[in-house]
């Protein structure tokens, strides 16, 4: 949904993503902003790491609390991303999960104003990158 010239976030009835990838303030009061796009790429990002979805309604909680903040790295993320990561001897590959892990977290803050913008999300991902 595109934001109006000059607007921060616009309201509306109309779902348009799956609830798995939807942010709190979607949900419960039918806004959307940037930051929800921001809610949303870190659950896109949280499935393609992990090869598996984040649960459904209040998700970023839930992500936070049973995936990543309560299970090992070789625990959350797909055996296939490690043994890929393993293989092509990546050395600050540890590193770089748990950078990402962090950046995850923040995205999906159900807080909207304690999640980053989507330029603050791209730039520590190029750092992360530049990292390994």
């Amino acid at each position: 949904m595109a934001l109006p010239e000059g607007e921060t976030q616009v309201k509306s009835n109309r779902i348009i993503w799956s609830y798995v990838y939807m942010a709190p303030e979607i949900l419960e009061y039918g806004v959307y902003s940037a930051k929800s796009d921001v809610f949303g790429f870190g659950s896109i990002l949280f499935y393609l790491l992990m090869g598996k979805t984040c649960g459904g309604r209040g998700s970023g909680e839930y992500c936070r609390r049973s995936y990543i903040r309560n299970h090992t790295m070789n625990e959350i993320v797909d055996p296939t991303i490690l043994a890929e990561a393993k293989a092509t001897g990546g050395g600050g590959v540890h590193h770089q999960f748990l950078a990402v892990f962090e950046l995850i977290l923040r995205c999906l803050r159900d807080n909207v104003e304690e999640r980053p913008i989507m330029l603050d999300v791209a730039k520590q991902l190029k750092r992360i990158q530049s990292v390994g």
